[in-house]
């Protein structure tokens, strides 16, 4: 069960001090302790935490093994598909691959499909963000010390179930965090999307809609890192966005 807690953001760690400014960690200990951006950070602690959770814009994400809604599991990555694709292995069964499209964003396409099948590169801004971003995820993913995926729900395709972990392309849908090499705690989706190498899409709080998300926390979250990347011109809010996003 996540639950909302009162400091936004913060590290309870068992013995030492972290710099993660936007994400944390819950472990074992009752006790908390605010994080500040000035202590200095012991490189190895994070290997001797025993964590509960993850806790994210103020919503506390518990870890579990298996991939199940709103639970975080530790995995490592296979291969980077694209900017906001990549297949991932479950780090506790080292068994289970899987596919994960990034939550509630998009970024660019680097190939379009033409009309008898075959895909072509796309070209221009498009093509120029499209690499961008998948360079961005493919170098966070393969420099990451820990990868944790926390699966939402996406509407069911099987008559029998409303809703599933994974869409009809049987990928799982997504939210995405990192664990740096400076022990910094990152949302990649919200981090694609604060650069303006993402926009927000394939997500909705309209009842019924086909990307219904429950999570008005996360949804809320990245609209408004994509109000500022668009207010600040980030990445590709500062060219013609009908370019590099198509409506064909």
């Amino acid at each position: 069960m996540k639950r909302l807690l009162k400091n936004s953001l913060f590290l309870i760690p068992t013995a030492a001090f972290l710099p993660l400014p936007l994400i944390s960690l819950k472990c074992e200990t009752n006790k908390e302790i605010k994080n500040e951006n000035q202590e200095k950070s012991n490189p190895n602690a994070l290997n001797k935490l025993l964590s509960k959770s993850i806790i994210l814009n103020n919503v506390e994400y518990e870890f579990s093994d298996e991939f199940k809604h709103n639970k975080t599991t530790q995995v490592s990555l296979k291969f980077t598909k694209d900017g906001d694709t990549a297949d991932f292995l479950n780090h506790k069964t080292n068994k289970e691959v899987v596919t994960v499209r990034f939550a509630g964003i998009d970024t660019p396409e680097k190939s379009k499909r033409l009309p008898n099948g075959k895909r072509i590169p796309t070209t221009g801004v498009q093509f120029k963000y499209a690499t961008l971003a998948s360079k961005h995820t493919k170098n966070r993913l393969e420099e990451a010390k820990k990868i944790w995926i926390i699966p939402q729900k996406t509407k069911s395709f099987k008559k029998d179930t409303k809703y599933s972990l994974t869409d009809k392309y049987g990928r799982i849908i997504g939210i995405v965090v990192i664990l740096t090499k400076e022990n910094e705690l990152i949302c990649l989706n919200k981090e694609l999307v604060e650069l303006g190498f993402a926009k927000m899409r394939y997500i909705s709080r309209v009842l019924g809609d086909l990307y219904y998300t429950e999570n008005t926390n996360y949804y809320d979250w990245i609209k408004k890192a994509e109000g500022t990347a668009r207010k600040e011109n980030k990445g590709f809010w500062k060219e013609n966005v009908v370019q590099i996003f198509p409506k064909n």
